[in-house]
């Protein structure tokens, strides 16, 4: 019994669940490989494992796990942003606009009827339609491995990310304060019109800095990375104090960054670093809010989590092939558009994990898109 809670009282310290936390992430992805399963799995496996509803070593309600946690969330939305070709999608903004369009309605229209069906409240229904509609394209790397990135309904694949997901987060904040009880119509139109100034604001200013860098010929990688770091955490704060969720501001941020900071080593130093630290975390916290029982509960409810999931692969599969018979695709690019906006990680977690903290969504949501 000594043992037990000189472990629990390791396990409750700040430095004991932090070392817990980089240990998980450190060794349980090299061996959910070698089953063939995703980093992700593992990783929620090992939250459930001990979580509290299992060994309870770590509480998602400690400071220490939150702001981990904030941490991933803000750097998994950042790198998203980080890896978009700015290049590639300038070239087919407008199809790329029309697909992201395309996506959005009906990945919104879906979410909302299914929260109907659901008995969800009108907010509710908001932020299931924007679970629905964004989209990470996890399958780049696959497409990149076979040299097919440059062939068209590839890049307006991507490129209809940028757009899906950036009104997918401003959905989230007009949602998240909506569910607050503080936002009338004006109210909206003045968090719409203070989101535009501060992605105006973010965007300039981190252009205008990386630009000031570069031409003064700073070649240390420590100080780009430093200052790439204070750039995202300084635009994630800055989002809140302006209303709008901190994912947001980091988005914008790994936009304006890419910008500006070219291919090289301080890039993949930035994205390594998130990678291997708070990414893996943000993961981590998640299955440390799954109650085995209420999936269990949830897995029940097949009826649900059905429609999630034919909401999201049907909802892309009519986007795909609407937006490939406008721009005259053979079938090939439009399975290839369905397979790359069907993925949802980044701001699909993200957005679940944030409406689930406000009260917004319950245990069987949050299961539910786990399991898409």
């Amino acid at each position: 019994m000594a043992m037990q809670a000189s472990i629990g009282h390791v396990m409750h310290h700040p430095l004991g669940v932090f070392a817990l936390l980089v240990a998980i992430s450190a060794v349980v992805p090299p061996l959910i490989r070698r089953v063939g399963l995703p980093d992700l799995v593992g990783l929620l496996a090992a939250g459930v494992l001990v979580g509290p509803h299992a060994l309870n070593w770590v509480d998602s309600g400690s400071e220490t796990v939150q702001l981990l946690s904030d941490l991933g969330a803000v750097y998994l939305l950042f790198t998203m942003g980080l890896e978009i070709d700015l290049e590639e999608f300038n070239r087919v903004r407008r199809r790329s606009f029309i697909c992201g369009l395309l996506g959005l309605l009906i990945g919104v229209g879906t979410g909302v009827g299914i929260g109907l069906l659901a008995g969800f409240a009108s907010v509710s229904c908001l932020l299931l339609g924007v679970l629905i509609a964004t989209h990470t394209p996890l399958g780049y790397p696959i497409v990149r491995s076979y040299g097919a990135q440059k062939d068209e309904s590839v890049v307006v694949s991507v490129g209809s990310t940028i757009f899906t997901d950036i009104v997918a987060l401003l959905l989230l904040a007009v949602g998240l304060g909506l569910g607050k009880g503080d936002l009338s119509g004006a109210g909206i139109a003045l968090l719409l019109l203070k989101i535009a100034l501060f992605a105006v604001v973010v965007v300039i200013a981190i252009r205008w800095l990386g630009q000031r860098l570069v031409l003064r010929g700073i070649n240390d990688e420590n100080r780009m990375v430093l200052a790439v770091l204070v750039a995202l955490f300084l635009a994630s704060l800055g989002a809140e104090l302006a209303g709008v969720e901190k994912i947001v501001g980091a988005f914008l941020a790994g936009l304006a960054v890419n910008s500006v900071l070219p291919e090289g080593r301080v890039k993949e130093q930035v994205i390594f670093v998130g990678g291997v630290l708070f990414i893996p975390i943000f993961f981590i916290d998640l299955g440390l809010l799954l109650d085995v029982g209420s999936l269990g509960a949830s897995i029940s409810n097949f009826r649900f989590t059905a429609l999630m999931l034919m909401g999201a692969i049907g909802g892309k599969g009519l986007a795909s092939w609407i937006s490939g018979a406008l721009f005259s695709y053979r079938r090939s690019q439009i399975l290839m558009m369905w397979s790359l906006t069907m993925p949802q990680v980044a701001a699909t977690l993200a957005t679940a994990f944030i409406g689930f903290q406000a009260g917004l969504l319950n245990q069987m949501v949050l299961n539910a898109v786990l399991a898409v």
